[in-house]
């Protein structure tokens, strides 16, 4: 976290505010190109070692958030200079059958193998018992890891997909209704999800499925839009 000048009023506010406590507008920063620093757009030096930001370009700036975060893979569609509210993956606990099933495979799987059978048929059919339930795993880790949803101050994106990616944004200031639904099993586990749908297109909705207290997801939204719509 870091200290960085208002791109309205020029107080000082936080990088994970989100908002300025003075005037209420979003915090708009970049990353020195030297030092990789979060300083304030309007400033034209970096505070922290004095080079100037004149002309730097995007790229110089899309180096500059992965030095500092630490994060080399970065790429140009994934940058953005807006302050990251939350990011958020599927609880596993949505996963709760998928992994009851994947543990009764190995265990089904380790019996088989320790079983006394005259020949290897058991310890094969075991092996491959075990060898699903390891693959079905897997699958259900990348799933989980390549879909989540990012919420920053003016919008919300929704990515996806292991092979074949697929990415879809709401801007906040277009949201029309935020509503919050727990179905009957995953009410069990504790999880629910949130439904965002834009008034830009009536089709246009993001579904944030599978997540813990989504009651409190939705009031961030909810709360950015306000924040948004009364500095406009």
């Amino acid at each position: 976290m870091a200290l960085i000048a208002c791109s309205n009023c020029g107080h000082q506010v936080s990088t994970k505010a989100p908002r300025c406590p003075e005037c209420g507008t979003p915090p708009q920063f970049r990353f020195c190109t030297r030092c990789g620093n979060p300083f304030g757009k309007r400033e034209k030096r970096c505070p922290a070692c004095g080079t100037s930001q004149d002309e730097a370009s995007p790229e110089d700036n899309l180096q500059a958030r992965s030095r500092s975060s630490g994060f080399s893979n970065l790429t140009e569609e994934e940058y953005t200079d807006e302050p990251e509210l939350l990011r958020i993956h599927p609880s596993w606990r949505a996963y709760s059958f998928q992994l009851c099933f994947i543990l009764l495979y190995v265990l089904f799987g380790v019996s088989v193998m320790l079983a006394n059978f005259p020949d290897l048929s058991g310890q094969v059919f075991g092996g491959v018992c075990v060898f699903v339930a390891g693959s079905w795993a897997w699958l259900l880790c990348s799933w989980r890891k390549n879909r989540y949803w990012v919420i920053t101050t003016s919008r919300i994106t929704e990515s996806r997909g292991i092979v074949a990616r697929s990415k879809r944004e709401i801007e906040i200031q277009d949201i029309r209704a935020v509503d919050v639904g727990f179905g009957f099993w995953a009410r069990l586990f504790a999880v629910g999800h949130v439904i965002v749908s834009s008034a830009a297109r009536d089709d246009s909705s993001i579904i944030i499925v599978g997540i813990r207290h989504p009651e409190r997801v939705a009031k961030l939204i909810r709360d950015t839009r306000r924040t948004i719509r009364s500095t406009a």
